[in-house]
């Protein structure tokens, strides 16, 4: 049976867990993930795990987080005056607002405090900094482009909420878009956490969006 390789499009079964023991995603009871490895599609040490596996081989790997969602950055942690949210705006503890710089570029940031003063915001992904150990199952192996599954499969999709992640957040394997991915999550952590990293520093330049998610 052919083994997982560069360009293989494959089709896999999986448990995450937390150090503690937390089961953070599963597609027990789904349909299989399935995604190209090398596309950048999932989370590197994922992708570095499935290949070698033929169909039916099942592992357990842990990925630490420099081949995950990083190391969580302080400077990506602010606090927002209350005084400049939107009017009628009443933020809650766990919601997911959306900040936007003045060129346009949107931020997702989840609001950690909230005092008279000012809430607290965290533009880390919620694994950042974690160790995730996966439970793999490789199904089905072969070539040519995946087609997106259901929309509560990992990788390129919005997945349902994990509670451990608190409402509305991405779960671990996708690059923490919306729809169509734009890229491995390595890269979008390099790029979109320095450009966060720069905005976060004029916050006073940022806008908050009306619009959040609980």
């Amino acid at each position: 049976m052919a083994q997982a390789s560069e360009g293989s499009v494959v089709h896999i079964h999986y448990t995450g867990r937390l150090d503690d023991g937390t089961v953070f995603d599963s597609s027990e009871g789904r349909d299989p993930l399935s995604f190209t490895v090398g596309s950048g599609q999932v989370i590197a040490g994922f992708d570095a795990a499935v290949r070698g596996m033929a169909p039916g081989d099942s592992c357990t790997t842990t990925i630490e987080p420099s081949e995950g969602y990083g190391e969580r950055r302080a400077e990506l942690e602010i606090a927002y005056p209350r005084a400049q949210l939107p009017e009628g705006m009443a933020p809650e503890v766990g919601q997911t607002l959306q900040m936007q710089t003045p060129d346009g570029q949107a931020f997702q940031m989840r609001v950690t405090e909230v005092t008279d003063e000012a809430i607290g915001l965290d533009g880390n992904h919620p694994l950042a900094g974690q160790a995730l150990t996966f439970d793999i199952e490789l199904v089905k192996n072969d070539r040519g482009p995946a087609r997106a599954g259901p929309r509560t499969t990992l990788g390129l999709l919005q997945v349902r909420a994990r509670a451990c992640l608190g409402p509305r957040q991405r779960c671990p394997l996708g690059n923490g878009t919306s729809g169509q991915g734009a890229g491995s999550p390595g890269r979008y952590r390099r790029t979109r956490s320095r450009a966060m990293s720069a905005s976060v520093k004029a916050t006073g330049f940022m806008r908050l969006s009306a619009k959040s998610s609980a």
